[in-house]
């Protein structure tokens, strides 16, 4: 959805693989569920989610260079390569920066493209206790790494709890925010709005009400990630299927990285039942955004993003997508890619 305008329907060359639907944003959410499909080109290639080629993949990683940022004593790693405005990459549960590879492939021609290890993660530190994962120290997280880079502000790029830290980071710290890119978590209001009123994100979130016990990193898992016990191995199961080549590398990362840190992002950050109203009004978020949605998520259902141009002040373009679930820059990974790239070239960067 757009907040000008450009409403119909547009093609973009066969090429992309892609049609949109552009809306305006006082559209109601029976029209959120645009759809944008991967079409014909996108399914005609050996990866129909590639988006990108594994040479360009493998030139990006010939560039990247190791950086680690500092936040309050806390370390953190991101990778960086390229040149011009930055986009910095933000993952959620589970994850890690190489989980963005593709886009930041995509990208890097004409871009300064970043991604980081959240606290907790991989290379990066892992501070113990709830309390050092509290939403504020991450978003302070990101602003360490958008300075460290030597930015004074960037696209930032997030998914799930990448997501919420994103909108956080551009609530609050609206200058260092130039884009902004959502994929599948909903804006604060609208999320905590949903889990007050929709009986059904209710039960989508049982899972999260589990991450927040203490000690969950060593409990059964909930019935909606199948049962069986947090590993790395069921972890990075969920990154790519066991027996790929990319396993094995998603595998050391999540030895690498602490459960019961990501479950801490829970315990610190998410409402317990029962869930209490949405609170006073925040501000606007001032950077253009994009948000692109799996339409299929079953634990973050995109009736969350009914509403999202109120919380916005700048064009907002809501994109939907059939057929993909939760990580939708996988699921649907050239849409995705498509998608983003040309958002970015037709939303232009403070000079």
């Amino acid at each position: 959805m757009t907040s000008d305008a450009d409403t119909g329907t547009t093609t973009e060359p066969a090429e992309r693989g892609l049609t949109r639907r552009r809306l305006l944003r006082d559209a109601g959410i029976g029209a959120t569920a645009l759809a944008v499909s991967p079409g014909v080109a996108a399914a005609a290639a050996p990866d129909a989610r590639a988006g990108v080629s594994e040479r360009q993949v493998a030139e990006l990683e010939r560039r990247l260079r190791s950086r680690y940022a500092s936040n309050n004593g806390v370390r953190l790693h991101y990778e960086i390569a390229g040149k011009g405005p930055l986009v910095l990459f933000v993952h959620g549960f589970p994850g890690w920066w190489w989980t963005w590879r593709h886009p930041m492939a995509a990208l890097v021609g004409e871009h300064t493209v970043a991604a980081m290890d959240l606290r907790g993660y991989n290379l990066s530190d892992k501070p113990a206790g709830p309390d050092r994962y509290r939403i504020a120290d991450l978003v302070a997280d990101v602003r360490a790494v958008i300075a460290h880079t030597g930015h004074r502000r960037a696209t930032v790029v997030g998914h799930d709890w990448g997501g919420a830290i994103s909108w956080t980071l551009a609530i609050t710290a609206p200058a260092v925010v130039e884009r902004l890119v959502i994929l599948n978590i909903p804006h604060p209001s609208a999320l905590a709005r949903e889990l007050h009123d929709n009986p059904r994100q209710q039960q989508a979130s049982g899972y999260a009400q589990a991450f927040r016990r203490p000690g969950a990193a060593g409990m059964p898992l909930p019935p909606q990630f199948g049962g069986g016990t947090l590993t790395p191995e069921l972890v990075a199961a969920l990154l790519a299927r066991p027996g790929s080549q990319e396993y094995p590398r998603h595998l050391a990362a999540m030895r690498r990285t602490s459960l019961q840190a990501a479950l801490n992002y829970y315990a610190a950050n998410y409402p317990a039942q029962p869930y209490a109203a949405p609170g006073p009004a925040l501000p606007k978020i001032k950077a253009p955004t994009l948000v692109i949605y799996g339409r299929e998520d079953p634990f973050v259902l995109v009736d969350g993003l009914d509403g999202t141009w109120n919380y916005v002040e700048r064009p907002v373009q809501i994109d939907v997508i059939p057929g993909a679930g939760h990580f939708v820059q996988d699921d649907a990974r050239a849409t995705f890619i498509a998608t983003l790239e040309e958002w970015l070239a037709r939303t232009p960067v403070r000079r």
